[in-house]
């Protein structure tokens, strides 16, 4: 005969819930719930969760306790050998929950049987991290800090990597922060156009007054220097410095490089400032 009971009997115990799932007794059950840790019932195919649960006052089943270091989303083993004999030979693995926990802190995680590791608790116990942490706070040597372990100087090893990697990052985006500020200055859009079409700016003199600004160019292979009249504000040409047969309120700091370079080339460059 089949035992019914077997299907309405409840069970309950402490689960971790990922993604409003949860594995218990081999079996995968959907868990409508947030992430976390709960008291959840089992009744035949069904679960359900009862209430926030604290793992280590709980009787976890078929679970090995993992100890480590908290480095980002992700647990450095504390023992190496744990990792070689049990993960297949990892030393760090991503874990789930204890998201507000500050780097360089001893943490236990929960190995369970779904494949994944969840946050257990906070090893307290553990002393020695906070020299190591203290360490890299202050930028002192790690050989200062006494019977430091390999596992210890792989994690300060990752900090110190991320944070030069974050110090760089941020000196890149005020160089490109300045460099932004720069183009937008007079001289900044001088260098720009000027540069951008090959030539390179001897000086320049500003009258803010007036609205102009005279600057002094060439380009390499050039037998000339130039000295034009270009409006400050929109480095349209007002004198381009050279013939241009009344045209020169037609071109900009761009286009009279290249058409210099031009009448060069077709020796027909007549200057008409200096």
């Amino acid at each position: 005969m089949i035992n019914f009971d077997l299907f309405t009997k409840e069970n309950k115990a402490v689960v971790p819930v990922h993604n409003k799932k949860c594995r218990y007794n081999r079996k995968y059950y959907d868990v409508d719930t947030d992430d976390g840790w709960y008291l959840c019932s089992f009744i035949g195919n069904e679960a359900k969760a009862l209430e926030v649960a604290d793992p280590t006052i709980s009787v976890l089943e078929d679970c090995r306790i993992i100890y480590g270091y908290k480095y980002n989303n992700q647990v450095v083993l504390q023992n190496f050998d744990m990792g070689r004999i049990y993960l297949k030979g990892k030393i760090i693995v991503p874990y789930y929950f204890g998201d507000n926990i500050c780097p360089f802190t001893s943490i236990k995680v929960a190995a369970w049987p779904d494949g994944n590791f969840y946050f257990y608790s906070i090893d307290y116990s553990d002393l020695k991290i906070f020299d190591v942490w203290d360490a890299f706070t202050y930028r002192r040597d790690l050989s200062t800090v006494k019977g430091v372990t390999p596992e210890l100087k792989a994690l300060f090893n990752f900090y110190i990597v991320e944070r030069a990697a974050s110090e760089k990052a941020i000196e890149d985006a005020q160089r490109r922060a300045k460099a932004l500020e720069y183009i937008d200055t007079l001289e900044g859009k001088l260098v720009q156009a000027f540069n951008t079409s090959g030539a390179t700016i001897i000086s320049y003199k500003s009258d803010a007054n007036k609205g102009v600004v005279e600057v002094n160019w060439t380009y390499d292979g050039s037998d000339y220097v130039f000295n034009s009249i270009l409006d400050s504000n929109t480095l349209q040409v007002l004198e381009a410095g050279y013939c241009l047969s009344g045209h020169d309120k037609e071109h900009t700091a761009i286009s009279i490089v290249k058409l210099a370079k031009s009448y060069e080339e077709d020796d027909l460059i007549h200057i008409t400032r200096r």
